[in-house]
């Protein structure tokens, strides 16, 4: 992998080269830095594929979410509010900001968020993952569990979506059903420690 991530950056750099004037090139490279936690020289790429292309709306998400790794809420924030106001059925850009609210504690935002992803793209795994977290977060069980089931019968291979499920039913002392949807996280992640974890405590 850091053998194909560098020969990428030495291509990406070279592209640059010859011509800097080039928002893509920015993006993949900004990308390559994000995924190896470089967020600072990710986030002065994305300032340029910004600054040269300030009208398209997954490059403004994405810049969100590099700011939103370095702490920068209301960049962030403004990021996402940019990418929905070109892209008013952007689905990812509903997801993200949601997360963000979610993660400073402004649930029923981010619920509304998430729902309206879900409406924009009814198949959208990760966004009724996000809502079932809110839920889970505000002692709405009931409608986390029907998020979390939605996404195990969107993607059979989501194993977080079971031990979030299993939580649920921690609570509500359904020890069989947490024991065997723990069990199929672990069969799915043999490193799942937080459902090993919550299997013993059932």
């Amino acid at each position: 992998v850091s053998g194909r991530y560098d020969l990428a950056l030495v291509d990406l750099n070279k592209a640059l080269e010859l011509s800097a004037y080039n928002a893509v090139a920015y993006y993949y490279r900004a990308m390559l830095y994000f995924d190896t936690g470089r967020y600072k020289a990710a986030r002065t790429d994305m300032n340029d594929a910004v600054r040269i292309a300030p009208e398209e709306p997954e490059l403004r998400c994405f810049r969100g979410d590099v700011n939103r790794a370095e702490g920068y809420y209301d960049w962030a924030r403004a990021d996402y509010d940019k990418a929905l106001e070109l892209s008013p059925r952007y689905a990812d850009a509903f997801d993200k900001r949601g997360s963000l609210y979610l993660e400073r504690g402004n649930g029923l935002a981010a619920i509304n968020d998430f729902t309206e992803a879900i409406e924009i793209n009814p198949r959208f795994a990760r966004a009724y993952y996000n809502r079932g977290n809110a839920y889970l977060e505000q002692g709405n069980y009931a409608d986390a569990r029907k998020d979390f089931t939605r996404v195990i019968s969107l993607n059979p291979a989501y194993h977080q979506a079971y031990y979030k499920r299993a939580t649920v039913d921690l609570v509500q002392g359904k020890y069989e059903q947490v024991i065997a949807d723990c069990t199929i996280a672990i069969n799915l992640n043999e490193g799942y420690k937080d459902a090993y974890l919550l299997r013993a405590e059932a």
